[in-house]
């Protein structure tokens, strides 16, 4: 009798599709957890949404300022626990790469940065795809806002075979604590699990 209702309840958690399939509840009718494996072939993948509605998972990864490095080996910059910055009133320039899986989309680009009040100040972001020896700027990101801020922009980007790369550049012309970079964030969407991490 017991092993007649385990096979009853474990046929309830399946439901037939009209292609033939079956989709499976991942517990049973009374709330209980499985803990059974789940096995798929290495040729298929999990998608997101359902077959009639396709869906997406929307993430974001965030690149330190710790992960970027100046763009000329004459630059004078430093390091703090929270941001990176010119070490002098000198124009500065950084650049660290941002790692993407192919597959997914990129929606938004964000910085986290610091401006001074000083009219001559300025910091400015540019997020580039790079393919060979070129780079083409798909997001600009300036501001005139002082104070620790975000500046974000939108896009729609479909990671191919390309890689990305972040710049931002630094003025700060009356200190060096003027201007300060805190991180670069990206936004993006998957279709299913093998097109991203």
């Amino acid at each position: 009798m017991s092993s007649r209702r385990q096979v009853l309840s474990a046929l309830t958690a399946l439901v037939l599709l009209s292609d033939g399939k079956y989709s499976m509840k991942a517990s049973d009718t009374v709330g209980k957890e499985t803990d059974d494996d789940l096995f798929i072939s290495s040729n298929k993948t999990v998608k997101v949404g359902t077959v009639a509605s396709p869906g997406v998972i929307t993430k974001t990864i965030r690149i330190p300022a710790h992960e970027f490095v100046p763009y000329l080996t004459t630059a004078n910059w430093e390091y703090t626990s929270s941001h990176v910055r010119p070490s002098s009133t000198a124009a500065t320039s950084f650049f660290a790469p941002i790692v993407l899986p192919k597959g997914c989309t990129i929606t938004q680009v964000l910085v986290r940065w610091f401006k001074q009040a000083h009219p001559a100040d300025s910091i400015d972001g540019v997020f580039m795809q790079v393919v060979s020896d070129g780079a083409s700027t798909l997001a600009t990101l300036t501001t005139t806002s002082t104070g620790w801020h975000n500046t974000s922009a939108a896009l729609s980007q479909l990671v191919g075979n390309e890689s990305y790369v972040a710049q931002v550049n630094m003025d700060a012309n009356s200190s060096n604590l003027d201007v300060r970079l805190q991180y670069f964030e990206i936004t993006y969407t998957m279709p299913s699990y093998d097109k991203g991490y």
